[in-house]
């Protein structure tokens, strides 16, 4: 029997419908769930206002954070800070250390590990577009054999791609959530 409990919304299987090792099992190391998340999308706006946005507290803080702080070079620290967010209203924090800032093109960190969530590294690319700015996010299990259930490549996905959403919605039209 195969139960896929790190995933609450998944219900549990009498026998699971994949073809040898399964995505969704802790066994399945060469899992696609372990492998970088990559999102991107089309910002209509110029890269600088699009990476300031990405790049500096107060632009996450417009967007997609509320009380981030940041110490903005390579090697400072990024303490983010999310409150009340989302429908569940959920209070949040998290740390991370500057891996890369080039202006205008890449903004990298790692996450600190933190219980039960272990660390990963995202980078931001910005890419000038004739109609705006392309902004590519790759996020990358720092271990990818980590033990720590597949749900958290889920919500990273998740996450990101509505963190994107947001970005663009906030860069374009000035709408917060």
């Amino acid at each position: 029997m195969v139960i896929h409990n790190d995933f609450p919304r998944l219900k549990q299987r009498s026998a699971c419908v994949c073809a040898g090792a399964c995505p969704l099992s802790p066994e399945g190391a060469a899992s696609p769930l372990r492998a970088p998340i990559e999102h991107a999308t089309l910002v209509r706006a110029p890269v600088d206002k699009v990476f300031r946005a990405l790049s500096t507290a107060d632009g996450l803080n417009s967007w997609w954070t509320q009380g981030t702080t940041m110490e903005r070079r390579v090697g400072g620290r990024i303490l983010f800070a999310w409150r009340d967010w989302g429908p569940d209203r959920v209070t949040v924090d998290g740390a991370a250390r500057i891996l890369q800032l080039v202006e205008n093109e890449v903004f990298a960190w790692r996450w600190d590990d933190a219980e039960g969530y272990p660390s990963r590294t995202s980078e931001l690319e910005v890419e000038p577009r004739d109609h705006g700015t392309i902004v590519r996010v790759t996020d990358t299990p720092t271990d990818p054999d980590a033990p720590h259930g597949e749900v958290i490549p889920l919500a990273v996905a998740a996450g990101w791609g509505e963190a994107l959403t947001l970005l663009k919605m906030y860069v374009e039209h000035g709408a917060r959530y």
